[in-house]
């Protein structure tokens, strides 16, 4: 495999997108109460899906955690868009992102952004930064094995 940065490029941007799309339909679908729909003016009349399938604490968690949980992922990559990957900076890019998702939760309990102040989600979305860090880890060993270059010690930005 040749030293492609479109290819890194490619990685950080589908890492950042599916997990938003895929929080955003949860949204619509799994939470009449969000905020999206009362932004758009419940314009889109979404069928509700069965709660049924699954135990009563898993579709609780499904539809209270597991989007934010996608978005802190998708926040993670963004983040190592902007400012690069190496293990140093692994660190910084989990403080940044953990104390985002703190200073969200925060304003959620004082009522400056929509929302509902919740404690699991907090350590749900440091389980998922720590996720992306590790893939991103993982990314990189198996490129530098591969090519001798780490695809990720220079920002996406910096490859246009």
């Amino acid at each position: 495999m040749s030293r492609r940065p479109g290819a890194q490029i490619v990685f950080c941007a589908l890492n950042i997108l599916i997990p938003l799309l895929s929080g955003l339909l949860i949204y619509l679908f799994f939470r009449k109460d969000a905020y999206i729909l009362v932004l758009i003016g419940n314009r889109i009349q979404l069928p509700e899906l069965p709660e049924s399938a699954c135990p009563g604490w898993l579709t609780a968690l499904f539809r209270n955690s597991v989007s934010d949980m996608l978005w802190a992922y998708a926040l993670t990559f963004a983040v190592r868009s902007a400012v690069g990957y190496s293990r140093k900076k692994g660190n910084v890019i989990f403080v940044i992102c953990v104390g985002f998702e703190i200073l969200t939760e925060a304003a959620q309990n004082t009522g400056l952004v929509h929302g509902t102040f919740d404690v699991l989600d907090m350590i749900l979305e440091a389980f998922s930064i720590c996720i992306a860090l590790l893939i991103m880890k993982k990314f990189e060993e198996a490129y530098d094995e591969k090519n001798n270059a780490n695809p990720f010690s220079v920002p996406c930005s910096d490859r246009f």
